[in-house]
């Protein structure tokens, strides 16, 4: 039997959740400058090519092996739909072999596609920890 896709909706913030979703953690003075802007492109475009992204399932492991000890992050929630660059799921570099496939986004990311923003908190381990679950 298939699982029903889970779906949150916020009647004030209009919040959407589905499984399908993306993430991005950010600091949230990139994210402030972005909906300045109107969208949103980080570092790694312009000397990767793309923005690195993470499923539901990889955003701690990214958090632990990447943003450990930082502080003022925010985890961005994206739907995928919004984005008009292309979206790939790839392997990681440094393991292309791997199986583990991460989405990343070839081009900005419009703050309309940012559905959600989740205040990210250092955990006891200096882990960076959404401060509601996602």
């Amino acid at each position: 039997m298939r699982r029903k896709q889970h779906a949150v909706f916020a009647h004030a913030a209009r919040i959407v959740y589905h499984s399908n979703m993306i993430y991005h953690i950010t600091t949230a003075a990139a994210w402030q400058a972005a909906q300045q802007t109107g969208s949103y492109t980080a570092d790694s475009l312009a000397s990767e090519g793309f923005i690195h992204c993470a499923t539901v399932t990889q955003v701690a492991g990214v958090a632990a092996r990447f943003y450990r000890g930082m502080a003022d992050l925010v985890l961005l929630t994206l739907e995928p739909t919004r984005i008009e660059a292309e979206v790939r799921y790839e392997a990681p570099a440094e393991a292309p072999a791997s199986a583990e496939r991460f989405p990343h986004v070839y081009g900005p990311i419009p703050v309309t596609a940012v559905v959600r923003i989740t205040p990210l908190l250092l955990a006891a381990n200096g882990v960076p920890t959404p401060v509601i679950p996602l």
